[in-house]
C-alpha cells in the first residue's frame, strides 16, 4: 500500500509532516517561510487502517491483492495551506507565515504527489475523513488553553 503524506493521533505533533506545523502556526512572533508551490494530499491515518483491514479482508474474500495499491487524501494542500487551515481552526492569526511559490532548498519534492485511488476505490470503495476534521481532532488536545 502505496501512501503519501500521514496525519492523526499522535503523542506529540512532531510526529507528523503535517502536524508538525501546529509549532509554526503557534510561534507568531517568527515570520516563516512555507512551501506553497508543492501539492500535497494529507492522509488521515484512521483512513490508511481502514483500508489495510478492507485489503486483508478482501484478500481474505479471494480477490488478488497483489501488486501496488495507492490511498491518499483528495484535498489538495501545500504546507502553507496546511498551516493556515491550522491556524483558522484554532483561531490563531496567519500573517506571519510566507507563502512562497517556488521549490525551496533542500531536498527536492515533486510539485504533485496526487496518487490514482481508483483501483482502491473500486475494490473497496473507502469514505476519507474530511482533512480538516482529521486536523482538528490530532491537534485539539496540543492547543494552548487561555487562563481566566
Amino acid at each position: 500500500l502505496r501512501v503519501p503524506i500521514l496525519y492523526g493521533d499522535v503523542l506529540n505533533p512532531e510526529e507528523s509532516a503535517v502536524t508538525c506545523l501546529l509549532s509554526a502556526v503557534l510561534n507568531t512572533t517568527k515570520q516563516v517561510n512555507m512551501s506553497d508551490y508543492e501539492q500535497r494530499y494529507p492522509t488521515h491515518t484512521s483512513d490508511v487502517a481502514r483500508i489495510c483491514i478492507g485489503l486483508a479482508d478482501a484478500f481474505h474474500s479471494g480477490v488478488d491483492i497483489a501488486g501496488v495499491w495507492h490511498w491518499s487524501g483528495t484535498e489538495c494542500h501545500t504546507k502553507y495551506t496546511m498551516a493556515c487551515t491550522i491556524a483558522e481552526l484554532f483561531g490563531y492569526p496567519s500573517g506571519h507565515l510566507v507563502p512562497v511559490k517556488q521549490p525551496l532548498p533542500g531536498t527536492p519534492r515533486p510539485h504533485n504527489s496526487h496518487l490514482d485511488c481508483s483501483k482502491t476505490e473500486l475494490v473497496l470503495g473507502c469514505e476519507r475523513i474530511p482533512f480538516r476534521d482529521g486536523l482538528k481532532a490530532a491537534l485539539s488536545r496540543f492547543i494552548p488553553t487561555v487562563s481566566p
